[in-house]
């Protein structure tokens, strides 16, 4: 418990391999993109991400997903001043969720570290990767040459949100039930057999690409909170 208590205090605040400070400051970060966002589709691919990393903490994820998120709408709140974030499902329904409501509390926060302990139980493989790839090679995202292993980014083709949502479908756990140990770097999954089925799904199932660092950041799009 005094870990915990450490960890929550001084501890930033990580969105999938997004990284912020402080919960206020993502909430802060948010609303300022809110603000200076006209109503209709999200279209840059880094909010899209950084939505469906949101949406898999909160608390009725499964219900808020439904059919599945085809978009995601920035839409005035119909009472009082403000905006917020809406889903569109494939089967054309709509439903409003809260940002705050994902971010906020003991819940929320164990989602995001589940998340980033699933990422942590697969980082061998992305070490392994960038240790088999020979120079030069050319940017997955650009198709310009990388001539310094220091240039490449080890990018997901299938977004990393995506390979967790479909794991957790298939293996029909919920990121609440995944419960993490440990912070920083040594933040791991208490269940060795979920560690392992996430090992072996992401070998199964992950398609990995060198890009240049510039160009996987362009690739996220630039308008983003």
């Amino acid at each position: 418990m005094v870990e915990e208590a450490s960890y929550e205090k001084n501890s930033i605040f990580q969105l999938g391999e997004y990284c912020y400070s402080s919960k206020k400051v993502l909430i802060a970060s948010i609303q300022n993109y809110l603000a200076r966002t006209n109503d209709g589709e999200v279209s840059h691919p880094e909010t899209i991400q950084k939505l469906h990393y949101l949406l898999l903490m909160h608390p009725k994820a499964k219900y808020k997903i439904g059919a599945g998120v085809k978009k995601f709408l920035v839409t005035s709140n119909e009472l009082g001043s403000g905006k917020g974030f809406e889903i569109l499902r494939y089967d054309n329904t709509k439903e409003r969720f809260s940002y705050k409501t994902c971010i906020n509390g003991q819940k929320q926060t164990q989602r995001s570290k589940s998340v980033e302990a699933l990422r942590f139980s697969i980082r061998q493989q992305m070490i392994d990767f960038r240790k088999s790839l020979k120079l030069p090679l050319n940017c997955a995202i650009s198709g310009l040459p990388i001539h310094h292993h220091d240039e490449i980014h080890i990018d997901h083709r299938i977004p990393f949100w995506e390979l967790v949502l479909n794991f957790l479908h298939e293996y029909n756990y919920s990121l609440i039930q995944l419960e993490t140990c440990g912070s920083g770097e040594y933040l791991k999954l208490i269940d060795e057999n979920i560690i392992k089925e996430f090992y072996y799904y992401h070998k199964k199932t992950a398609i990995l690409q060198p890009t240049l660092i510039k160009y996987n950041i362009e690739k996220s799009g630039r308008a983003s909170y």
